[in-house]
């Protein structure tokens, strides 16, 4: 399901369901501020529902795990864990 921001209200589509804004409040965040400065940062916001993830999808089509979404991702289920939910078919775009 391919995010876009309701400019109206400013909110991102109302089936994601996701962490409460205060819990990053303090780190970048895709969904409810600003990205840390990473090359896809104003790509495309993807959910994937299969794997419960977040992706931008790069000017090749290739979704890529967002970067702050696998950072938070380690302080939920550890570093280990979260560096192999970011493993996806790569074409260079988030190095």
């Amino acid at each position: 399901m391919i995010l876009e921001q309701n400019p109206e209200t400013g909110y991102w589509d109302r089936n994601l369901r996701t962490h409460v804004p205060e819990e990053c409040a303090d780190h970048p965040c895709a969904i409810h501020n600003h990205p840390s400065n990473h090359p896809l940062k104003d790509a495309p916001l993807n959910w994937r529902t299969d794997r419960k993830l977040l992706e931008r999808i790069c000017e090749h089509g290739i979704g890529h795990p967002d970067a702050d979404a696998i950072d938070y991702l380690s302080t939920v289920i550890g570093f280990k864990a979260a560096q192999l939910e970011g493993i996806h078919g790569c074409c260079g775009c988030c190095a």
